[in-house]
């Protein structure tokens, strides 16, 4: 059970934005299921009742803890009044913390997520807390809260990251041996990118390359040649140094570049789709939704509000 989205925005329109937040609400009447695209961790603080989503209907009581993965609903009903605490996490965010807690046997971030998609199941996962289980949740929640009340980001880092390491206690899946099937298989078996590892020549001739023609409809074949390598070594040579394919990161330079069109310029859509070397205003559309979770429209009404209210 959630506040609902004008409840949520209006409570966060003094908190700066921050990959992690908390809403704290107490209940006296049902909460319609609302839709949020962001992993959710709820806490019944008091009371019980029933929540609601895409997966039907469960019942909740004082101490019980529910995931829910992003974009799907959810709602719910007390038995009289209730008090919950959810924990809105950005799914990029989540996604990096499981990356980098199996990074030893997950081959990239895509297989992050797929690692979440399996842990989430159908959709949402209730765990019964024993007392003081669900104290220790409640008081790490606590304090995500006061950092975010007091703006401290690595206070707030810090308390979350005690959420998913009892988490990671409770879950019932086992982890190690699913990522490790995962991976199974996956036809370039690559090293990661540590942050240690100084990133390949060849790599930064690619970027220069593609930073100088960025328009430009570069195949992987032209960029292999610019670095003087193989398609299949300039692949390997990528996922060494950066952890994503050639045309991953491609992207991910188009995608940069537009959001700086929006912010800065006056172009539509198409005209920085052409001018970013994307084929066109729909695919643009589509790459940049898939980069940032927003519509270029929405990117740029949403950069132009904080330059207003700032």
């Amino acid at each position: 059970m959630e506040a609902s989205s004008g409840e949520i925005d209006s409570a966060a329109s003094g908190v700066v934005r921050w990959p992690v937040r908390v809403e704290t609400g107490h209940y006296a009447h049902p909460v319609a299921p609302e839709v949020y695209d962001c992993v959710k961790f709820l806490l019944a603080r008091e009371g019980s009742g029933t929540i609601t989503g895409d997966w039907g209907e469960r019942r909740f009581r004082m101490g019980d803890l529910m995931l829910v993965g992003s974009g799907l609903a959810i709602g719910g009903a007390p038995d009289g009044t209730a008090t919950t605490s959810t924990i809105f996490a950005d799914k990029d965010y989540v996604m990096d913390q499981v990356y980098w807690r199996y990074a030893d046997v997950l081959q990239d971030r895509t297989a992050a997520e797929t690692v979440m998609q399996r842990a989430f199941g159908t959709g949402a996962i209730m765990i019964r807390l024993n007392g003081p289980l669900a104290a220790t949740f409640a008081a790490r929640i606590d304090e995500i809260e006061r950092a975010q009340t007091m703006r401290e980001f690595h206070r707030m880092q810090a308390a979350f990251a005690e959420v998913l390491h009892l988490l990671g206690q409770l879950l019932p899946w086992s982890p190690a041996p699913s990522l490790r099937t995962l991976t199974h298989g996956i036809a370039a078996m690559v090293a990661r990118r540590t942050a240690t590892r100084p990133v390949r020549s060849e790599v930064l001739q690619v970027r220069n390359a593609i930073q100088c023609d960025l328009a430009h409809r570069w195949l992987v074949a032209e960029m292999a040649t610019t670095a003087h390598l193989s398609v299949r070594q300039l692949q390997r040579v990528f996922a060494e140094s950066l952890g994503v394919s050639p045309i991953t990161f491609l992207g991910l330079l188009r995608t940069k570049e537009m959001a700086r069109m929006l912010r800065d310029t006056e172009m539509t859509v198409g005209e920085m789709s052409r001018a970013v070397g994307w084929r066109s205003r729909s695919h643009a559309r589509s790459v940049f939704a898939m980069s940032t979770g927003m519509t270029p429209e929405g990117y740029r009404q949403m950069v132009r509000g904080r330059d207003h209210d700032a």
